[in-house]
């Protein structure tokens, strides 16, 4: 197989190119457009280039499913840590949440936060056809937008319903397979950002404030990832954060589970969880090796908290991709 081609190469640069490339490096570290000029023996050179942010994310959606259900209905009451997206297609659904009741009729649409508490009831004489799909990410900007959309209830004509009503409808025809589900959870994350990237007045919640010292402690935790400790210290080493900040660890913990949906600990569990699961993909790396890099003590120290991450032994979680 030939070398692939990389359009920063020599091999693939004019000379005229490679004049000018030397005062681009610059501009990456800077983002967004950027132009460049060189004088180049009698003739001048422009040329534009566009770098979008770095993206690193994790994304797991959950039973997604459409069902039809008969008057009378119900799903009782009960809480997760993911976020969740329900819309009515035909019939009318009550939803509790939040401590409200929201009637539901074809088109609405409610969006759960993590562990709010919910459940809904077919009412009224017809079926009720409804889909439902869980998600959770790890990206911070995405994330904090989705816990700062201010209401929980979306009519069909509100932007958020328009916005996801495609995507969804679609998922209540897809088949169940994967080849389906890759697709549809790309296509709901980039709905869900485009519409987030330029929020309609009165979407979102206004908390700048908390959001601020959210994203301060979530910078530290990430810091944190690059010291290769493991979970002993975790919840003293938070604690110093918030001191640090000049605030309690309990303040810091509300406020950061109201901005990211989940506690400072949890936050830093998934970024963990994350780095392990990307390293045993490097088959290369022992798993003794990763347990020292991760910071833990021993094996069997990484290994138990991985399956009590995720239900399967390191070495189980790499045989699923050999």
């Amino acid at each position: 197989m030939g070398k692939p081609c990389n359009f920063m190469d020599k091999a693939y640069l004019t000379n005229n190119e490679l004049t000018i490339i030397e005062s681009m490096k610059d501009s990456k570290s800077k983002g967004g457009l950027s132009m460049a000029n060189k004088q180049t023996d009698s003739h001048e050179s422009r040329f534009e280039e566009l770098f979008l942010t770095d993206v690193d994310i994790a994304v797991r959606s959950y039973a997604a499913h459409s069902r039809t259900v008969e008057p009378g209905w119900l799903f009782q009451s009960h809480n997760h840590p993911m976020f969740e997206l329900n819309m009515v297609l035909s019939g009318q659904q009550l939803c509790r949440a939040d401590g409200k009741e929201y009637v539901m009729e074809p088109g609405d649409i409610v969006l759960l936060k993590p562990e709010v508490k919910h459940e809904c009831e077919a009412t009224g004489l017809l079926k009720v056809h409804y889909c439902c799909v869980h998600f959770d990410l790890d990206e911070p900007a995405l994330r904090q937008a989705l816990c700062s959309i201010h209401h929980t209830y979306h009519k069909a004509e509100s932007p958020l319903a328009a916005a996801l009503r495609p995507i969804l409808v679609h998922l209540a025809e897809a088949k169940p397979t994967k080849w389906e589900a890759l697709p549809f959870i790309f296509q709901l994350l980039t709905a869900l950002s485009r519409l987030l990237s330029n929020a309609p007045e009165g979407l979102l919640g206004s908390s700048q404030e908390s959001g601020g010292l959210a994203n301060r402690i979530a910078e530290r935790l990430n810091g944190l990832l690059a010291e290769r400790h493991g979970d002993a210290d975790d919840d003293y080493r938070i604690s110093a954060i918030a001191e640090e900040l000049g605030y309690s660890a309990a303040y810091c913990n509300r406020i950061f589970r109201k901005v990211f949906g989940m506690s400072p600990r949890q936050y830093l569990s998934k970024m963990k969880l994350r780095e392990a699961r990307l390293l045993l993909l490097n088959g290369e790396l022992t798993i003794d090796a990763i347990a020292e890099r991760l910071g833990y003590k021993d094996t069997s120290q990484f290994s138990k908290q991985f399956k009590r991450w995720t239900q399967i032994s390191p070495s189980q979680y790499r045989q699923m991709f050999r």
